[in-house]
């Protein structure tokens, strides 16, 4: 059912576009001609937006690295929606204590300031990192 809805308001908003560009009682080469010209606006729209988030990066708010390269590696949307759980790591994220590295692997202990007593232990290597909540496996 969800997919045919979908379908049906995709046919609905391309009849939408395409009947600003016809005329009932058209030829077919004034169709033709009105077709060509629907086709062309939307390609040039689609050029336009495409040249627009290849060529300006959205701006960041921090001057973390990690949200540099989330700007420079994702599209807009989903790096809006990073950079929201970035900023809000970042405000509500205390480091408590930083062990010593042992192998390879630097231990932190961290607290969410939005949750009361809950600390998070992540344990930190050039190639991995675990994190106590498994929420993230990298």
């Amino acid at each position: 059912m969800y997919g045919w809805i979908r379908t049906t308001s995709r046919s609905e908003s391309e009849n939408y576009f395409f009947s600003q560009f016809h005329q009932n009682g058209s030829t077919l080469s004034e169709f033709y001609i009105r077709f060509e010209s629907a086709m062309d606006k939307q390609r040039n729209e689609t050029k336009r937006l495409n040249h627009d988030c290849a060529s300006a990066k959205p701006a960041t708010i921090s001057k973390l690295f990690l949200e540099e390269d989330a700007a420079e590696l994702y599209t807009r949307a989903i790096f809006y929606k990073i950079q929201e759980e970035i900023l809000a790591a970042r405000d509500d994220m205390r480091i408590q204590t930083i062990g010593p590295e042992i192998n390879g692997m630097k231990c932190y202990e961290m607290k969410d300031v939005k949750i009361k007593d809950k600390i998070f232990q992540v344990e930190v290597s050039r190639t991995h990192a675990n994190f106590s909540c498994k929420k993230f496996l990298m």
